[in-house]
């Protein structure tokens, strides 16, 4: 299962960069902080996430012009419905994935703990402790 990790999370340059042209940042950024339903902000990281998956420029531009900080998801992962823990969680993995400098920065947000992920990875439920264990490797 692992090898097929980093395949499938691919990025697409082009398409993420019309996004972005589109001016998608600042709407998704007011969604993520103002809506009312939790749901919504938790699919709109996961949004976020995909747009600038493994692509720096863009997560320069969301951090430095649109003003997103990751306190904007880490809050999440502490929400008592654990359907939007996991997506949480998602959303984080795919912000780090295979890039150190947006780990640090994560890092230095707060910290995040096993703790939040071993109810997942003890669960009954084969998708539940798949996408915990996807978001806590390395």
């Amino acid at each position: 299962m692992w090898t097929f990790t980093g395949v499938a999370h691919m990025n697409n340059t082009t398409s993420q960069q019309y996004i972005v042209d589109e001016q998608a940042f600042p709407i998704l950024i007011q969604l993520l902080r103002n809506h009312p339903s939790i749901q919504i902000k938790v699919e709109v990281a996961c949004a976020l996430a995909c747009i600038v998956l493994k692509n720096d420029k863009l997560q320069d531009i969301l951090q430095e012009e649109e003003g997103f900080k990751y306190d904007d998801v880490l809050y999440l992962l502490h929400s008592p419905d654990k359907d939007i823990c996991l997506r949480a969680g998602y959303a984080i993995a795919l912000f780090a994935f295979n890039n150190r400098y947006q780990q640090y920065l994560i890092l230095e947000s707060g910290a995040i703990t096993i703790s939040i992920f071993e109810t997942f990875l003890k669960s009954d439920i084969e998708t539940e402790k798949a996408m915990a264990a996807f978001q806590v490797q390395k």
